[in-house]
């Protein structure tokens, strides 16, 4: 009992926090917000949630496919559900996302990678869904950073240009820098969590209706921010027991997806059906455009800037026993690899 209620303290006191982070203009309050949904939300009591939670452009979508075609998971009608990302939610009709009925040892699925660096996102999963299991796959932030970039520009929102990517970058860097809320850039630490400095942070899409402009604190990609991982992960296990977690490796999922199901099985007490399929899944990712060793001197800046983040995210994962994806945090050295 004396440990139930410290976690519920945290969780009281941290969405507090939150609510005192917001700024004036945003009017989302956890406990009772404008838009209606509350913190005494009735949970939804099931024993077999799995949220993939990120990171983006992670490779959460192959996962998300081994999960379900070793028959662990069920698929819902849409693989990110971006129900817990929102400023307003409705968490009522998340059910309702699975049109057939589960079998035994099958998990429901929601893969929405937003949800590792939304704070309140953390807030609903423990608020919500109490006996839910969280999966966070880790990858290099410099790769992660390009492999974002590429999405945008395939989806016409950007261009391939680097002055563009800098300009961006640089703008993101510097919102980050005001806010005080670096998590190790320049090596700049950050005593505050994740939760206060990004309170009214939501899904990027969600910001840009009208009806929740007012509602966002930030209104950007997020390229830089979303690779401070060990900010966000502090803030999910301050809400989250860690037993309930597993971080996997980005270059294990990719290289060795058979040894990553097994991981996975493991976790969630179930078996898996190992089939040639899973294989195929790896084979037909799309190929990253723009690569670290495309622009050397660029992907060196961006490692000296990540230096101290990453240090602090290995520090995190060694204390957590998760040291297979510490060799996904690169530094500048990496980039031997781009020498002829």
């Amino acid at each position: 009992m004396g440990a139930y209620m410290a976690h519920y303290c945290r969780h009281v006191m941290l969405a507090h926090m939150l609510v005192l982070a917001c700024s004036a203009t945003c009017q989302f309050n956890i406990s009772q917000s404008s838009c209606g949904d509350t913190a005494d939300a009735t949970p939804i009591i099931h024993s077999k949630v799995v949220f993939i939670v990120g990171a983006q452009k992670a490779a959460t979508t192959t996962l998300f496919e081994m999960i379900v075609q070793a028959g662990i998971g069920l698929r819902p009608l849409k693989k990110e559900a971006h129900i817990l990302d929102q400023p307003c939610i409705n968490h009522t009709n998340f059910l309702s996302r699975y049109p057939e009925t589960l079998t035994t040892g099958q998990w429901l699925i929601d893969a929405s990678p937003s949800y590792l660096d939304v704070p309140v996102a953390a807030l609903r999963v423990a608020r919500l869904f109490p006996n839910s299991k969280i999966i966070a796959i880790i990858r290099d932030p410099v790769e992660r950073a390009l492999s974002a970039w590429n999405m945008l520009a395939e989806r016409g929102v950007v261009t391939y240009d680097r002055r563009e990517f800098l300009h961006n970058f640089t703008a993101e860097l510097t919102n980050l820098e005001n806010l005080r809320c670096m998590y190790g850039l320049k090596h700049q630490p950050t005593t505050a969590m994740w939760g206060q400095c990004f309170a009214c942070h939501y899904q990027h899409n969600a910001c840009q209706q009208p009806k929740y402009r007012n509602k966002c604190l930030l209104n950007d990609y997020g390229i830089i921010r979303k690779g401070l991982y060990a900010g966000q992960l502090a803030h999910w296990l301050s809400l989250i027991p860690k037993q309930r977690f597993l971080v996997v490796s980005f270059k294990q999922l990719t290289t060795h997806p058979h040894d990553v199901l097994k991981q996975v099985s493991t976790f969630l007490h179930t078996l898996a059906s190992f089939n040639s399929t899973i294989a195929a899944i790896h084979a037909n990712s799309s190929p990253t455009k723009w690569h670290v060793c495309d622009d050397p001197l660029l992907s060196e800046y961006l490692y000296s800037l990540y230096d101290g983040a990453n240090q602090a995210m290995r520090l995190l994962l060694i204390k957590n026993g998760w040291q297979h994806a510490v060799h996904d945090l690169a530094n500048a050295s990496s980039l031997s690899v781009c020498l002829p």
